[in-house]
């Protein structure tokens, strides 16, 4: 990991981290980095968390990716590995996670953050994703109430997703950052932890474009039972209220199979 240079100690710590973690991806990256450029970066600072062999990142990086603080190469260990690699190196008071291939949904994001921070000083804050397939379609994500999704344990799998959420750091650090031990379903588990703490700040405008191509998207039945895995972790349900739970997450999972057969079809 790269050292900060004696004047980086000295300067104050910026109100904002962004963590990219990337592996194997310079496409994705490079339009993570164009997004990130748009933004208002003063007292922004952006880590990049390189898994690649090689790097896909280098020196002689043209705009927008000179504008990268620290880059921080790790070994190939998992996308939350990356990510808490990078958390661990946060110098901002708040960190927000954007990996490569997710953008910043439009060039004021960060000052809506910050705005939001300013008036209610809460301890996360969270806002809409424009959904993206591989085919490049895009769809923006649904709304829900917060409170009733809390009610309900977040067993129907509406929540705040990382990519378009931001944290205070301490409280992330506190947390436990993302646990390695669910390699699908790590966010979820954090944002589970985070409801435990406080309640966040709903934005209502679009945070990040997100690409459906992940391991979570692939691998639906194995993310389904992490995050009843986690909810029975977090909320502390055992014996007869784990098994409950169970019996309410059914319908979740007969849900999820009923739309991926229609989307076969």
């Amino acid at each position: 990991m790269t050292e900060l240079s004696a004047s980086e100690k000295e300067q104050p710590a910026p109100w904002l981290t962004i963590v990219t973690a990337v592996k194997d991806d310079p496409a994705g990256l490079s339009a993570t980095a164009a997004s990130i450029a748009d933004q208002d970066l003063d007292e922004v600072e952006w880590i990049v968390v390189d898994s690649s062999g090689p790097p896909v990142t280098c020196i002689d990086a043209p705009e927008p990716l000179a504008r990268i603080s620290r880059l921080i190469s790790t070994p190939p260990e998992g996308v939350y590995a990356a990510m808490n690699a990078g958390l661990h190196e946060a110098r901002g008071a708040f960190v927000m996670f954007a990996n490569a291939g997710d953008r910043l949904a439009s060039p004021h994001v960060l000052q809506a953050f910050r705005s939001a921070i300013v008036a209610q000083d809460p301890d996360w804050l969270y806002g809409r994703l424009i959904l993206e397939d591989s085919r490049g379609r895009r769809r923006l994500s649904g709304e829900f109430s917060y409170p009733e999704e809390k009610g309900r344990r977040f067993r129907r799998g509406r929540f705040p997703w990382h990519p378009a959420s931001i944290v205070r750091t301490r409280i992330l650090r506190s947390s436990g950052g993302f646990d390695e031990a669910y390699p699908i379903a790590a966010d979820y588990r954090m944002m589970l932890a985070l409801s435990e703490r406080s309640d966040p700040v709903a934005l209502a405008t679009p945070v990040s474009v997100f690409r459906l191509d992940g391991v979570s998207a692939r691998r639906w039945r194995e993310s389904l039972r992490q995050a009843y895995r986690a909810r029975c972790e977090v909320f502390e349900l055992h014996g007869w209220r784990a098994a409950a739970e169970w019996i309410r997450s059914v319908p979740v999972f007969a849900r999820s199979a009923a739309s991926r057969s229609i989307g076969r079809a």
